[in-house]
C-alpha cells in the first residue's frame, strides 16, 4: 500500500464529516471516490496533503513523499506563462538545465506544445486546466490528489483531457486518489472506486474495475455493465 488512514475522526463543530474512517490506497493505481456532495470527499484529500489535521486516528505512509493537487479549477499564475506556470513548481526539484526539456515534455503530452508561451487569460478554460494537469504530472511526486479536476468541462474536452491523463499515467504512473461526482469518469480512470456515504462518511461499497484501462473507451458493452454495477453499488 501507498498510505492507509486509520480510524479517522474529523469534525467542524457539530457537524462529523468522518468518525472512525479508514482507507488503504495501493501503490501505482488511480483509486476513485464517489459520494453526494458535501460527504467528505474534498475534507478527506485536505487532510491527506496535510491542509487540515485530524481529530484523532492516524494517517500512515504519508510523511516525507512529495504530492500534487489538481483542483476543480487550474489555479494558474496569471503572470506567467503556460510554460512558467510548470517550470515554477519545478525550480527546487530540478537543475535548472533540466528544466527546460521537463516543461517541454509535459506540454507535448498534454498537447499544449503550441501554447507555451501564452497567458493564461489568452487561452481557454479546457486548455488551461490541460495546463493545470501538465504542471501537477510534471511535478515529481509520489502522489496525485485529484478534486473533480474534469468537472467543468463538456464532455469533448472531458473525454479529451480523459484520454491524454491516461496516457501520461501510463508512461510514469504513481499514486492518485481522484475525488469526483461522475460515475463515467470514475470508471474511464479508476482501478478500484469507493462509494461514500453522506457524512459521517463511511465506505459504502467497493468496486474494482475489470476492463482493462485502454479498452474502456473503445468498448461500450463493458462500460455500461461496469456502469450498471456502480449504479448499484451508489443507489443511482
Amino acid at each position: 500500500m501507498e498510505f492507509t488512514i486509520d480510524h479517522l475522526k474529523k469534525a467542524f463543530g457539530a457537524v462529523r464529516v468522518f468518525d472512525d474512517f479508514s482507507l488503504a490506497v495501493p501503490s501505482n493505481e488511480i483509486t476513485a471516490i464517489l459520494g453526494p456532495s458535501g460527504c467528505g470527499k474534498t475534507t478527506l484529500l485536505s487532510l491527506i496533503a496535510g491542509v487540515l489535521s485530524p481529530d484523532s486516528g492516524t494517517l500512515q505512509g504519508i510523511q516525507g513523499k512529495e504530492l500534487s493537487y489538481l483542483f476543480q479549477d487550474a489555479r494558474l499564475i496569471p503572470w506567467k506563462t503556460v510554460a512558467q506556470n510548470i517550470a515554477f513548481v519545478l525550480q527546487e526539484r530540478l537543475p535548472s538545465a533540466q528544466i527546460d526539456a521537463h516543461v517541454a515534455y509535459y506540454l507535448d503530452q498534454m498537447g499544449l506544445s503550441e501554447l507555451g508561451s501564452q497567458y493564461p487569460h489568452r487561452i481557454s478554460g479546457g486548455q488551461r486546466q490541460r495546463a493545470a494537469m501538465a504542471r501537477a504530472l510534471a511535478f515529481p511526486s509520489r502522489i496525485l490528489l485529484m478534486d473533480e479536476p474534469f468537472k467543468s468541462l463538456d464532455l469533448g474536452l472531458k473525454l479529451d483531457l480523459l484520454a491524454s491523463f491516461v496516457n501520461s499515467w501510463e508512461k510514469e504512473p504513481r499514486t492518485v486518489l481522484l475525488v469526483t461526482h461522475d460515475v463515467k469518469e470514475a470508471i474511464m480512470l479508476a482501478d478500484t472506486i469507493h462509494v461514500f456515504t453522506n457524512k459521517p462518511a463511511v465506505i459504502k461499497a467497493s468496486h474494482r474495475i475489470a476492463v482493462p484501462r485502454h479498452q474502456r473507451q473503445d468498448d461500450l458493452n463493458l462500460l455500461v455493465a461496469e456502469k450498471q454495477i456502480i449504479d448499484e453499488l451508489t443507489g443511482g
